[in-house]
């Protein structure tokens, strides 16, 4: 159940990103459970690798006190860190083992699971998609609407503002300014292109591509 990288070779059914959690409470409780094992046997994998390179230090504690011990004219004791250390690693490596076979095995369990309900699954996300779609294009459509009336706004209030009144001959020369209240379209994409993708959208409802 683990690719060559060591990773959990496993593809749970997204059911939450489709609201199906509820359908499925085993297939719930299965990828809660594989996801927290995996992530245990992830953390004891990591574990393990450090307690490796902590070999390498206990050693040459042991070193440091064989030596100091022969100088003193005593005999070299034990090896007790690297006793220690190497105790270590076996527990970890106990613990890693006994991860990875529960971790395959709800892993396992929850294959079995998924493809005994797959017929189900595929009729509900079906439903899912078609409901999702049905949202997006009323909406689109009603972005779409709004959008038009945004952007001929602009051109409307161009035509229809007041005209500038004439220049005062008495006054100093300033400039004059009007100011359209109304917000006004802004660079960016052009306007069939967003139309278009907005009318796209707005198809979906109808199983438009």
């Amino acid at each position: 159940m683990f690719n060559r990288f060591g990773a959990l070779a496993v593809d749970p059914f997204p059911l939450e990103k489709f609201g199906l959690q509820e359908r499925y409470p085993k297939l719930v409780a299965l990828q809660k459970e594989v996801a927290d094992l995996d992530a245990r046997r992830a953390a004891a994998d990591g574990e393990l690798v450090a307690l490796r390179q902590g070999l390498g230090p206990a050693r040459e504690k042991d070193a440091e006190a064989g030596a100091k011990a022969l100088r003193a004219g005593k005999d070299a004791p034990e090896p007790k860190h690297e006793a220690e250390a190497e105790e270590k690693v076996r527990g970890a490596e106990r613990n890693l083992r006994a991860l990875e076979g529960a971790t395959a095995a709800a892993a396992q369990d929850l294959t079995v699971e998924q493809r005994k309900h797959s017929g189900r699954l595929l009729e509900d996300l079906t439903k899912a998609r078609a409901e999702a779609a049905k949202r997006v294009a009323e909406q689109a459509a009603s972005l779409l609407a709004d959008y038009g009336m945004f952007v001929d706004s602009d051109g409307v209030a161009k035509r229809f503002a007041p005209p500038a009144p004439p220049p005062d001959e008495n006054a100093p020369a300033q400039k004059t300014t009007w100011v359209i209240s109304a917000p006004r379209a802004t660079a960016g994409p052009q306007r069939g292109d967003v139309e278009a993708v907005l009318g796209h959208l707005a198809r979906l409802g109808a199983g438009g591509e």
